[in-house]
């Protein structure tokens, strides 16, 4: 049986020494510790030893070349070495309580930008707060974040509503696409007067085909102006992928989401030196005061338009 004889001292004890003891045991070396603690080894061994004086109590064999722990020194280990992780546990708990991102977000964007930007990195954000709720409601037009009840949203359209944040999250050009299909059965067209005899997709603005778009040459900046009569025309050329794919028509889309899906990524890209328009992304926020969830979502909505690792 080991006794234990302390001094009247033990009332005044710093028992971070002995947690600096215990850590001296899970190394093995002083060396090695004061390297970990970034201090010095005569630091270390200052406090293992006035520890010892203050227990009453030999702890280590100093006659060794290896860490030799008396069995005085093994009980004491045995009786603390758990309280470290316990205690760390503890302040985690502490910490992430005050830290804890809870409620529910209301936000607004298109579809496709939900598919190819943001829901390929969302189960890591989920996994990370499993206590937030996030409401998407799909929206490619024009967004009132009051009148709507969103707290934010992704917009392509800048907000005329002065009360707004707003910020810039990724501005992309539209390019022409096709498939391998397409260009098979029809080939590719190698100038804009080509183009013209060529199936595209059309885009319709309010309702209104649009017949006329200029077009920027990228290799002088130069303005074009390109005419073609289509059979079919769409509200948002950004949801023209699945007509696409059918392998019978050309169409219009940012170059952000053909890279970002691997379905169409491997899609080609018609006339390459030619921009038909530049979309523009905007993140629309209010000016209230912003929530920590609030805060958490827009960092990840910035790290999936910047590509960061999420």
């Amino acid at each position: 049986m080991i006794v234990f004889f302390l001094s009247p001292s033990i009332k005044y004890m710093n028992y971070d020494d002995i947690f600096l003891f215990v850590k001296l045991v899970n190394v093995g070396t002083f060396s090695g510790l004061a390297k970990s603690l970034n201090t010095t080894q005569g630091t270390v061994s200052k406090r293992i030893q006035k520890l010892e004086d203050q227990l009453n109590l030999q702890l280590l064999h100093r006659n060794s070349r290896t860490l030799e722990v008396t069995p005085e020194g093994r009980l004491l280990y045995e009786k603390f070495h758990h309280y470290e992780s316990s205690l760390k546990d503890s302040l985690d708990d502490v910490i992430n309580q005050q830290n804890r991102i809870t409620g529910t977000l209301h936000i607004s964007l298109p579809k496709i930008v939900s598919d190819t930007i943001l829901m390929p990195h969302f189960h890591k954000f989920a996994a990370k707060y499993p206590e937030a709720q996030i409401v998407i409601s799909y929206n490619a037009d024009r967004v009132d974040l009051l009148k709507e009840g969103f707290n934010l949203a992704i917009s392509m359209y800048k907000p005329e509503v002065m009360s707004n944040k707003i910020k810039l999250l990724a501005k992309s050009a539209v390019k022409l696409f096709a498939t391998e299909e397409y260009k098979e059965r029809y080939g590719l067209p190698q100038t804009l007067k080509e183009l013209s005899k060529h199936n595209i997709v059309g885009f319709a603005s309010h309702g209104i085909p649009r017949n006329e778009t200029q077009v920027t040459n990228l290799k002088d900046n130069s303005i074009e102006l390109f005419r073609s009569n289509r059979n079919i025309y769409v509200n948002n050329a950004l949801h023209n992928i699945g007509m696409v794919s059918s392998g019978h028509f050309l169409t219009y889309s940012s170059e952000l989401f053909i890279q970002k899906d691997p379905i169409t990524k491997s899609m080609i890209q018609v006339l390459p030196n030619y921009s038909f328009a530049t979309i523009s992304f905007y993140l629309i926020r209010s000016n209230e005061i912003h929530n920590k969830l609030e805060q958490v979502f827009v960092k990840f909505i910035e790290e999936c338009f910047s590509s960061n690792n999420w």
